[in-house]
């Protein structure tokens, strides 16, 4: 005897485990005398009822918050004997708190013993769907239950309930990033580019036509079983985010023009495009930059280093400008020189138009200058900096990012680098009106040259 219940009217009796649907004896040996003093004899017993219901197990075959393009099969077991469960299946239409379900469908299980049997679910669209499994045993009167038939559906990944996705296609990628929406052909400029095969919508195909959030389809991982550009087998060179569904590849050295893009990808339910997705990489010759100038001396610099440094090249012979200086205190005597000779060409000590300088051009005209910039290499490159020696310095504005355009952060950042404090001055010279301008740290431009005053020898790192 464990304990007596209250007012003495029963007792509590421990007994070993039993199986759930056991009805056990329950015989009194010895006597039990009431307060009265009436007595119950011996031998006397009881058949207990069987009160207790059948523990449900409902498994999908193809594994937790399975997906499928076709049907998917559950395991239904039970610790007891049971009659045949019913299996009742609904379509999840959000997961936020106004939660929906779609009707009621119900699908027969099959007999495979007296505690399993086993259904197959053929869902008719695709989504998200929660499965509801009840069976009695075989006392009639005690029902077990598995899985979720009303809302709201818990639908974590550690949920009780039984949840499948079905899902019939794989979504098509964007290729580019940099748009919007689903792209099938973009350009660019640089023949070295990062090419994104991004299949991120295969993740939330049915989320949006449902109004739920990112937890309806839970399988967006996409496999790629081929892909080539321009006839050329890239699909080992494919780097995948953590996710499985954004893929990079590193072209190199791409020619100008058109280059196919051809990629075939399975997606976590089997889903394969029957023809491959397509897509147009157009490599664009990239605009030079336009060094703006005007009538009279002019300072100014290039963001990055030209194709070709050579400054017949750079200031070609049809054009107006008549002399170019610049200042490096590195030299002896710091001034480059190069006059515009008879034949056109340039003169002096000053051969090169480098883009580690900044630079004074004389010319009559308002004239611009045509320079090709190639992007940044990446790779065994090191990225250029400016070294400032005590004094005053002609420095140029350098461009990393290949934009030919400074944002805020880039100006106000820009003399990070050396100690605080030691540029004492900052001037650029406005041609128009002929004069000296003293400017902020933060305000320097790109195609500007400009003179410093340092207290101190340093590096500027663009």
């Amino acid at each position: 005897v464990q304990d007596v219940g209250e007012g003495r009217g029963y007792v509590f009796l421990t007994v070993s485990e039993m199986d759930p649907d056991a009805q056990p004896k329950v015989e009194l040996v010895g006597e039990v005398t009431d307060v009265a003093g009436n007595r119950k004899g011996t031998g006397s017993d009881n058949e207990a009822d069987d009160r207790v219901a059948p523990s449900l197990t409902v498994s999908v075959m193809e594994g937790d918050r399975a997906v499928t393009k076709d049907k998917v099969t559950l395991s239904i077991t039970s610790d007891e004997n049971i009659s045949a469960p019913s299996v009742t299946y609904f379509m999840v239409n959000s997961v936020d708190d106004d939660q929906t379900l779609g009707a009621e469908k119900r699908a027969t299980p099959v007999f495979k013993s007296a505690t399993e049997y086993e259904v197959t679910i053929d869902a008719a669209e695709d989504g998200l769907y929660t499965v509801h499994v009840a069976a009695h045993d075989n006392a009639g009167g005690n029902m077990g239950s598995k899985g979720d038939g009303s809302a709201p559906v818990d639908v974590d990944s550690d949920t009780s309930a039984v949840l499948f996705e079905r899902d019939t296609n794989i979504s098509p990628p964007d290729v580019d990033p940099d748009k919007d929406g689903v792209q099938d052909e973009f350009s660019i400029d640089d023949p070295n580019a990062f090419i994104r095969i991004d299949f991120s919508g295969e993740g939330s195909e049915y989320d949006a036509s449902k109004g739920g959030g990112d937890d309806l389809d839970t399988h967006g991982m996409v496999t790629i079983v081929s892909a080539s550009l321009g006839g050329e087998d890239i699909t080992d060179s494919l780097q995948s985010n953590d996710d499985g569904n954004v893929f990079l590849f590193r072209a190199t050295g791409l020619d100008l023009g058109d280059h196919d893009l051809e990629v075939v990808a399975m997606d976590e339910a089997g889903n394969k495009n029957s023809s491959a997705f397509e897509a147009t990489i157009t490599i664009t010759e990239r605009d030079p930059y336009t060094l703006k100038l005007n009538p009279g001396w002019n300072l100014v610099s290039i963001p990055g280093e030209p194709m070709d440094s050579d400054i017949n090249t750079v200031i070609p012979a049809d054009h107006p400008a008549t002399t170019v200086l610049t200042y490096d205190p590195s030299v002896p005597g710091g001034w480059l020189t190069a006059l515009r000779g008879a034949d056109g060409s340039f003169t002096g000590t000053l051969s090169n138009i480098t883009a580690g300088r900044a630079y004074w051009v004389q010319t009559p005209s308002f004239e611009g200058v045509d320079v090709d910039i190639p992007k940044q290499a990446v790779g065994a490159q090191i990225l250029p900096t400016i070294a400032i020696a005590q004094g005053w310095n002609l420095i140029p504005i350098l461009d990393v990012d290949g934009d030919f355009e400074l944002s805020d952060a880039e100006g106000y950042n820009y003399f990070s680098g050396l100690s605080e404090g030691s540029v004492t001055g900052i001037y650029t010279f406005n041609t128009i009106t002929n004069s000296w301008l003293s400017v902020a740290e933060a305000d320097v431009e790109i195609g500007k040259g400009y003179w410093i005053y340092a207290t101190d020898a340093g590096v500027i790192v663009p």
